[in-house]
């Protein structure tokens, strides 16, 4: 679809038609099909960025609603506010016509020397695979923009970069990020145009945890000198998960919204070349000087390319 055709959400407010148009191309540049035909469990902890994503599939998602179960994990750190999170969720369960999962974690099952903020990230891996296999589900979490880009200084600081340069992925196993090019102003926003309610973590801002430090004191710092640094850590992690970037998705939305009459077979041939190749070319150059550029051919939707060949190479 060409980028003057942006895809249509007329029964979602403003700012919700504004995150879709940019989750489902990240979704379909991931490999995702869509409309996702499996189970989707929402990873939600009551807080402002999953109750957005909750509020969003289950509004506002073609064909999935009935999909939906909201995943709530009780991690038993913070006492009564746990239980009032847990709560909400319920009763968000409830109000969205969607339904509810618990699970409940005992921290004191840690392992020795292992941290809290470890044993709890591992333990809730291992329950949404398990979940997700029982059920045959994605499970969809609510990391965003700002995640990624303070997973990328972690990683860039502790020297793991090396290894782990694309930063918190888009799709891994069964888990699906949607939200990771999505600010968490606009998901605030989003909560306030529709007038929903979220829960508020204390915890997130006690800076004795190296993640709320870097969130708190070092990237407000970094966006100060250089206002659009999420972004671009955003997209130097985008590149090294080996995904098309924003700029060469519009190349090749470009190429292809030119009209068939300015395309020759050799062209389609050349494309259909490249794409059954091995070793696919960063640069796929066309005669007449068309050159189509991007990280990996591969990564692209082989059918949509092999269906718009067999279509429009009739007309040419």
């Amino acid at each position: 679809m060409s980028k003057s055709m942006p895809i249509p959400y007329p029964q979602a407010p403003k700012v919700g038609a504004q995150i879709l148009r940019e989750v489902v191309p990240s979704l379909r540049r991931a490999g995702i099909a869509l409309p996702v035909k499996s189970q989707i469990l929402v990873a939600c902890s009551g807080g402002a960025d999953s109750v957005a994503l909750a509020h969003l599939l289950a509004q506002y998602g073609r064909r999935v609603g009935s999909k939906i179960s909201l995943l709530h994990i009780n991690h038993h750190l913070r006492g009564h506010d746990s239980k009032h999170d847990e709560r909400f969720v319920r009763e968000l369960a409830k109000s969205l016509n969607v339904k509810f999962i618990c699970h409940a974690l005992t921290p004191a099952q840690a392992k020795k020397g292992e941290s809290i903020e470890g044993f709890c990230r591992r333990e809730r891996k291992k329950i949404f695979q398990a979940e997700a296999t029982q059920k045959n589900a994605l499970v969809f979490t609510a990391h965003h923009a700002e995640d990624l880009a303070e997973t990328m200084l972690w990683r860039l600081f502790t020297g793991s970069s090396k290894t782990h340069g694309g930063g918190i992925l888009i799709k891994d196993g069964p888990i699906v990020r949607p939200f990771l090019k999505i600010s968490k102003t606009l998901l605030r926003e989003y909560l306030t145009q529709v007038n929903q309610a979220h829960c508020e973590d204390a915890t997130n801002e006690d800076v004795k945890f190296l993640r709320n430090s870097i969130r708190k004191k070092l990237l407000p710092e970094i966006c100060a000198l250089f206002p659009r640094a999420v972004e671009r850590l955003g997209e130097l992690a985008i590149a090294a998960q080996g995904l098309k970037t924003a700029e060469n998705q519009d190349a090749i939305q470009d190429f292809f919204s030119m009209k068939a009459g300015a395309l020759r077979g050799e062209h389609w041939r050349e494309i259909k070349k490249t794409l059954e190749a091995k070793a696919p070319s960063v640069r796929l150059e066309l005669p007449d000087g068309w050159s189509l550029t991007r990280p990996k051919l591969e990564r692209m939707h082989r059918q949509e390319l092999r269906e718009r060949w067999v279509l429009d190479r009739k007309k040419l």
